[in-house]
């Protein structure tokens, strides 16, 4: 039997082990610093407007892996890694240290907040919202105090998501961001609707770089930004995140300090993978290693590094960043990259926009606009990103679009997929088709 360590209980190091676990060829031990494992941070947001249950914003707990055969070490600091020796040191909380052998070690170490050099950032009030124990702290004073005012500091889909719960419990909400909210993510005519939709839901948003924090009695009353200075008594931090990458220095890393890994998820040490947020894979559309912060990413991630163990082979894997957010009754979807990534990036490109609707007017069935975006490249016609918006759930749709791009389809060989038509579901012209087709 093969032993297997993993570092790190989210839900990278979770898939793989459940993975791993289903066969009898494998031991698996998890080591998780914190109380519990499998926290799913896209569920606090619920959890604040009590719409789960503490229980509720973990896919798994330790009873459950252990039944499945696991080993489960939590509150456990990992002191070491011998990669040459394969070996782990670690300390219990209650002090003891011991050693594990392994054949093959997954680093899931996931990401942190950063340290903020900034004035008054250890005031009461401020709380990071990366882990479950920030996450169960700012539950815990909303139940316990009487907040009025709450300044979210980084628009990304969390901070968007908490704008939203906290304007739902009756706060008045600020949302501080260095640029645009979700411009780098979903593009800047989506990220426009966005703003529109939160504005008119009453949250405040503002642009500027967070300078310091005032306080009173020990307690924040003000954030300063490069443009103004906003009266809050609670903040969120959401801002300034980075890969756990300190066990393993031998291997090599990003300049964001994420372990470079192959498309198996090998890092540059033998037999040790790193998977989730921790690790950053190389992306051929942007032709560099990136990290992606999405949880479906971890998913994937740790699937195939506990497949490779197992001796499958995967032939073909790289993210297209498949991502979706609800704002108010408004579902926006993306895949790949947007104009303003390939801008930063230096990819010369030319995108097609389109505004459709879903149905023919003489099915009187209740319709909405929907917006498209295909982005490709100028040389070769590679369809390299798409963004979709509209009232209409049509984030299924992106998925479409991400195995595109994921084989390196072109935008004309798009215009003629075949994506059927029936009344009740589409027009026989429809938007995807003639978006394609308008493509300059």
């Amino acid at each position: 039997m093969k032993k297997v360590i993993i570092i790190g209980g989210g839900p990278a190091g979770i898939t793989a082990a459940k993975i791993l676990l289903s066969s009898s060829d494998y031991s698996v031990s998890i080591f998780e610093r914190d109380k519990r494992i499998g926290f799913m941070n896209e569920l606090f947001p619920q959890w604040l407007r009590k719409r789960v249950e503490d229980a509720s914003v973990f896919s798994t707990n330790a009873e459950q892996m252990q039944a499945l055969g696991a080993t489960v070490y939590g509150e456990t600091e990992v002191l070491e890694v011998d990669h040459i020796n394969k070996t782990v040191s670690a300390r219990k909380a209650t002090g003891e240290q011991f050693v594990e052998q392994y054949d093959s070690l997954i680093l899931a170490t996931g990401s942190r907040p950063s340290q903020f050099p900034v004035s008054g950032i250890n005031l009461k009030g401020i709380h990071f919202v990366r882990l479950y124990e920030n996450a169960k702290d700012c539950v815990e004073q909303f139940m316990t105090h009487h907040i009025k005012r709450v300044a979210i500091i980084g628009g990304n889909y969390i901070g968007v998501k908490l704008a939203e719960a906290c304007r739902d419990i009756g706060c008045e909400v600020i949302v501080i961001d260095p640029g645009q909210l979700l411009a780098s993510q979903y593009g800047r005519p989506f990220a426009d609707r966005i703003e529109a939709v939160l504005r008119e839901r009453g949250v405040e948003i503002k642009t500027g770089r967070l300078q310091r924090f005032i306080g009173n009695e020990g307690r924040v009353t003000h954030v300063v930004t490069s443009t103004g200075t906003h009266e809050v008594d609670f903040v969120m931090l959401n801002v300034g995140f980075y890969p756990v990458s300190s066990l393993c220095e031998h291997a090599a890393r990003t300049e964001r300090a994420a372990y470079r890994v192959t498309y198996d998820q090998l890092t540059t040490l033998p037999d040790v993978y790193a998977v989730g947020d921790c690790a950053a894979g190389y992306d051929p559309l942007v032709g560099d290693h990136i990290s992606v912060f999405l949880s479906s990413e971890a998913v994937r991630s740790g699937t195939i590094a506990a497949l490779h163990i197992m001796g499958k082979k995967i032939d073909f894997n790289y993210s297209q960043r498949a991502r979706a957010l609800k704002v108010g009754d408004l579902y926006v979807a993306a895949a790949g990259i947007t104009t303003s990534e390939a801008k930063f990036r230096q990819i010369d490109i030319n995108f097609s926009d389109i505004s459709g609707r879903q149905f023919y007017p003489f099915m009187n069935l209740p319709d909405h606009e929907v917006l498209l975006r295909l982005i490709y490249r100028k040389n070769n016609r590679q369809l390299i990103g798409a963004q979709m918006l509209s009232k209409h759930d049509i984030t299924e749709h992106i998925k479409y679009y991400a195995f595109a791009i994921q084989q390196g389809m072109t935008i004309n060989e798009l215009t003629f997929c075949d994506t059927f038509f029936a009344p009740h579901f589409n027009q026989a012209y429809n938007y995807h088709m003639l978006c394609a087709l308008a493509a300059p």
